[in-house]
């Protein structure tokens, strides 16, 4: 997002040493302080989520309930989802049909849900 989304004026470009925002020149600049300290802090909370999605653990709701940088909530959408095509058409036996998700849940094109 661009800087003045969260409220700060767009500046004139620096080089990275002059920067507002570097490390070495941010003191200097409270409000921009206190904003990448509020953003590091938000990055920090998504850790837990990150790993319960690592392992498999992780929840739609989870998500949604967490707040996003701005403070804002992420909101379900009320459109239906898209269609999804059957897999296999015709008169496939039982057998081959699940060999077929097999593989696909093997090479990670589909989740056990599915």
């Amino acid at each position: 997002m661009p800087q003045e989304h969260y409220g700060f004026p767009r500046e004139q470009k620096y080089s990275n040493t002059r920067s507002p925002w570097s490390i070495h020149n941010i003191d200097s600049f409270p409000k921009k302080k206190a904003f990448m300290e509020k953003t590091r802090a938000w990055a920090k909370s998504w850790k837990g989520l990150i790993d319960k999605g690592f392992k498999n653990e992780l929840r739609k709701g989870e998500v949604l309930a967490h707040p996003k940088i701005d403070g804002s909530f992420n909101t379900i959408s009320t459109k239906r989802p898209p269609t999804i095509k059957p897999l296999m058409t015709g008169g496939t036996d039982a057998e081959s049909r699940l060999k077929k998700l097999k593989s696909l849940l093997e090479k990670k094109i589909i989740t056990p849900e599915e």
